[in-house]
């Protein structure tokens, strides 16, 4: 995964995987500080250390890590020749060790440029072997040049509404989407669910109409204010806003 994200636009997600294992060692960050580093490098794993991703993009997107070290080697090959160590770090905390209990659904694009799709592919087929109950998908997106991330964020937005759709699927036994055959309501009615104080009023016998008097001027009328929508509740977490698909 390294040479994948390295010169891409999210470089900095290789100093985000540094930062965590040096940061558990102070001799070793010294040490990689003082020997492995240059100017710019020690600053770039400073800053990327307090970046969020729109940061960490403005500060070192599309850049080299052979940018960053003393020797003009890349940071992989650095770890590779002298710090094998680390790798073992890295690869204890990769993700798709522990299989999920519950529901789980999992995706990836084909494409992908900042996650390959055979890694994903290897988190399928463990979790799969370790008896999970998976949804696994593949988003077919065309390869878009350029390490722009364009092949991992495309992918993404377009299994929002079914990731959120799966969500609910198990959150809300029995939910159906607000229009039929179209995918995305967001907030389904759970069982059991409260209206809103003031939402609805409670049915009852109509008021006996007043006699007006003669020559009395006529009340004048009162829009009607539409009623606010129902919220859902889950038992211990209160009520969930109120959000529709397409203006539901």
């Amino acid at each position: 995964m390294l040479d994948t994200i390295d010169g891409s636009i999210l470089t900095a997600a290789v100093a985000y995987a540094i930062n965590g294992v040096l940061s558990k060692d102070p001799e070793l960050r010294a040490k990689i500080y003082d020997q492995e580093l240059n100017d710019d490098g020690r600053r770039w794993l400073d800053a990327s250390d307090g970046l969020c991703t729109g940061g960490s993009i403005i500060d070192s997107g599309f850049r080299s890590t052979k940018d960053f070290t003393a020797s003009g080697e890349s940071l992989k090959e650095v770890i590779f020749e002298r710090y094998p160590f680390i790798l073992d770090e890295l690869e204890r905390q990769e993700l798709g060790k522990r299989t999920p209990t519950h529901p789980t659904m999992l995706y990836a694009g084909v494409h992908d440029d900042i996650i390959p799709v055979n890694q994903i592919g290897k988190i399928r087929d463990a979790w799969t072997a370790g008896g999970a109950d998976l949804k696994y998908g593949e988003d077919a997106t065309m390869w878009i040049p350029g390490k722009t991330a364009a092949n991992h964020i495309v992918p993404m937005l377009s299994q929002l509404i079914p990731s959120i759709d799966f969500m609910w699927s198990h959150l809300a036994p029995g939910h159906q989407p607000a229009i039929p055959g179209v995918p995305g309501s967001l907030t389904p009615t759970l069982p059991g669910a409260p209206e809103l104080p003031g939402s609805s009023a409670p049915e009852g016998p109509a008021a006996p109409e007043s006699p007006e008097a003669p020559g009395a001027p006529a009340a004048p009328t009162v829009p009607e204010v539409p009623a606010l929508p129902q919220q859902a509740a889950i038992p211990g977490l209160g009520a969930l806003p109120s959000l529709g698909f397409g203006g539901a």
